[in-house]
């Protein structure tokens, strides 16, 4: 049977339609198979006894019994679950009909431990800030001069006025939250980043873009904290006390970085970077627990800051 005729005995959608027999191959195990020749669908059941068997107790479920997920299995998962139920909410995606099956899956997978994935998922809670903002328009305009590897004309917002590049993209970063796109730049002959919500225009160019590997964008852009690569590469030394180890210790600065015990006890950070405005931010995040040790600079700049703050509450 079609999966027009389906849709119209069911009185769904034929994508909907669609959907659910994916369900049921995929999660379920049944045996829907489609025959190009005639267009529809039908059961498998030459010589075959029906099974249809829930993830939850199929492989390496099946085989864990006594055990649970780690701590990195579990956000993933759940973590996972949640930004698709997110994008399930836009009805404009153009992905939302293969949503479903996905999330059936991946709630397979929460089947340890005997209790069912949705009791489970309520007892569970990421305690997540950040969320990935929509972007807008012009983020789909910028993805497909990345695939596609055409070079770009963008107006960026300025203080004053938008300002126009010529730019080759090379990588998008999604970082706290917010969309960046790392670029060639033709006119400043020069890497640049720039966060897409200041792409006030966007159009594609028929050149081709100038293609660079993976290994030399990270090479060029990865070296330093943040996004902010303008400067000098420099190390911060940065010196916790006892209180914030534990803390300091499960926190990844810099793939970089480098971590040491600190003589009086404490905890010595040390991460490289070059433009230190993104760096006194979270330096100042921890208070009173962090002091800069180096460089003097940067010390300075923490201390600035800290003192402009101070004046507001006198």
């Amino acid at each position: 049977m079609t999966a027009e005729a389906l849709a119209e005995v069911l009185q769904v959608s034929v994508p909907t339609v669609k959907r659910d027999l994916r369900y049921m191959r995929e999660v379920l195990g049944a045996p829907v198979v489609y025959n190009r020749r005639s267009g529809g669908y039908s059961y498998r059941t030459s010589g075959q006894a029906l099974s249809v068997q829930r993830a939850p107790k199929t492989g390496i479920l099946r085989e864990s019994e006594g055990r649970w997920y780690n701590a990195k299995e579990l956000y993933v998962l759940v973590k996972a679950l949640g930004l698709l139920e997110e994008l399930d909410s836009q009805t404009s995606s153009l992905i939302v009909d293969e949503i479903e099956p996905v999330k059936s899956r991946l709630k397979g997978l929460l089947g340890l431990g005997g209790l069912a994935p949705e009791a489970l998922l309520e007892r569970i809670r990421l305690a997540d800030t950040q969320r990935v903002v929509d972007e807008g328009d012009v983020f789909e305009i910028l993805g497909l001069a990345l695939s596609e590897r055409r070079r770009l004309q963008i107006a960026v917002k300025g203080q004053v006025s938008a300002t126009t590049r010529e730019v080759s993209p090379q990588r998008l970063v999604n970082y706290r939250g917010r969309w960046y796109l790392d670029t060639y730049c033709h006119q400043a002959k020069a890497w640049r980043t720039f966060a897409v919500d200041n792409v006030v225009r966007a159009a594609l160019l028929p050149k081709s873009a100038c293609h660079f590997s993976p290994v030399d964008v990270h090479r060029h852009l990865d070296g330093a904290y943040g996004l902010f690569r303008s400067g000098v590469l420099q190390k911060a030394v940065l010196h916790f006390d006892s209180y914030a180890t534990p803390y300091v210790r499960r926190e990844r600065w810099h793939a970089k970085q480098h971590l040491a015990r600190a003589k009086g006890g404490g905890l010595r950070l040390t991460v490289p970077f070059r433009n230190p405005t993104e760096l006194v931010g979270e330096i100042l995040r921890w208070g009173d627990h962090v002091e800069v040790i180096e460089p003097k600079e940067l010390r300075e700049a923490v201390r600035h800051t800290l003192q402009k703050s101070l004046k507001r509450y006198e």
